[in-house]
């Protein structure tokens, strides 16, 4: 389905280009060197538009598959346990080269002689976490703290302290797990859907057609009438617009996707 809305869209623009450089050409040269130059210039903009559209397309998906994994991963991350959410960062840790043991319900980083809480739970990180944090670090042990969500109170608390605890957010721990291939095994799929996308009826993609229908008139005309550049110009900005939302337009509607 994704192919064929890619060759309508690709036809639709290239006819839009053609009407476009065709009106514009015999304004200046024969109507024959104009239409053989139109048609050209048309090839030659389906060709770059082809290849810019693919590109684009193969970067937003690569895009949407990773913050869709992300969504994943922290999902599943959520439903595990303390004890194996403490076992995953640790082996991951360890693949990325550091030294980490475990250390009650901390990671201790032997190497950066740092000590390491992740918490991952719909509960949210609390004062008597820091507190528990910081009465564990001894010496020139500094904390840190990996989660998901910190709110602004606690942060201030975190700033406010004598011993340096550092904050990840989950960014980070994606990243570390993606990268030592350590991210959990998904058991748990959700489905979110997404908010209707309120924008203005004008800029939705299906509206690209009317004004094709007004540049293709106001071009049209333009072989008749004595004010030529006037029809022109007009019949080029619909045109051009109608263009810029068939490609940059968005849907009516938002489908619903799989996390």
């Amino acid at each position: 389905m994704k192919k064929v809305i890619f060759v309508l869209d690709l036809v639709f623009l290239s006819f839009c280009a053609f009407l476009l450089f065709f009106a514009l050409l015999q304004f200046f040269l024969e109507k024959n060197i104009a239409l053989c130059l139109a048609l050209t210039l048309t090839l030659a903009f389906a060709v770059i538009l082809a290849r810019f559209t693919f590109l684009k397309n193969q970067t937003k998906q690569t895009k949407l598959d990773n913050d869709n994994q992300a969504k994943s991963t922290l999902v599943n991350l959520k439903f595990l346990s303390n004890v194996k959410i403490k076992q995953l960062f640790k082996k991951a840790f360890n693949d990325k080269g550091l030294n980490a043991i475990s250390k009650n319900k901390y990671i201790y980083i032997v190497d950066k002689k740092l000590l390491v809480l992740v918490k991952f739970n719909y509960q949210e990180l609390t004062m008597q976490d820091i507190v528990s944090l910081y009465n564990s670090l001894t010496g020139d042990i500094n904390g840190a703290i990996i989660t998901d969500k910190i709110s602004a109170e606690i942060a201030s608390f975190i700033s406010s302290l004598d011993k340096k605890i550092t904050c990840f957010d989950y960014d980070f721990a994606y990243e570390l797990l993606k990268a030592t291939d350590n991210l959990p095994a998904i058991r748990v799929s959700l489905t979110e859907k997404k908010p209707r996308a309120k924008l203005s009826a004008l800029l939705q993609k299906k509206h690209a057609k009317r004004f094709f229908f007004f540049g293709a008139y106001f071009l049209f005309f333009s072989f008749f009438v004595t004010l030529k550049i006037y029809y022109i110009v007009c019949g080029s900005i619909f045109l051009i617009f109608a263009m810029c939302l068939r490609l940059f337009g968005k849907p009516p509607k938002e489908i619903p996707s799989k996390i």
